[in-house]
């Protein structure tokens, strides 16, 4: 039986490592995230749009238009929900890009962070130990005398 000891990891090698893991297991929310944002943008632009102008009726008749959108505010919000709607698969693609990409730096870091610390406390307690033997050949049995 080998023992092997780790006493330093690489921290370039975590970095790489932990953002191309992090991207590729962010790649399916990503995009759930982003045809989600582009379902909500339309469904909220509908909705929004329903409020445009709202008549005010006393008895049956009409005695004032309300534009509740200018009322409240909203026009800003209104611009960015026409946008988005207008360049789907701009704002699909940016958005699954984006959460992609920012989940793998995120979990790059993270392994750096903590490749960091086990290469700190490796050097006061000189690393794991690892205990390794040879795999038997398929079929046969590993003499264990």
């Amino acid at each position: 039986m080998a023992q092997l000891r780790i006493r330093r990891i690489n921290p370039g090698s975590l970095f790489r490592h932990g953002c191309l893991l992090g991207v590729a297991l962010a790649a399916i929310p990503s995009m759930l995230c982003g045809l989600s944002l582009l379902w909500a943008s339309r469904v909220l632009q509908r909705w929004v749009d329903t409020w445009e102008v709202m008549p005010v009726s006393i008895l049956g008749q009409e005695v004032a238009r309300i534009d509740l959108i200018h009322a409240l505010g909203l026009e800003r919000l209104v611009g960015v929900l026409q946008s988005v709607s207008a360049a789907p698969t701009l704002v699909f693609l940016v958005s699954v890009v984006w959460l992609a990409v920012s989940t793998g730096l995120l979990l790059a870091v993270t392994g750096l962070l903590l490749g960091l610390v086990y290469n700190a406390l490796s050097s006061v307690t000189g690393g794991i130990v690892i205990e390794a033997s040879a795999r038997p050949a398929r079929g046969r049995r590993l003499d264990t005398r």
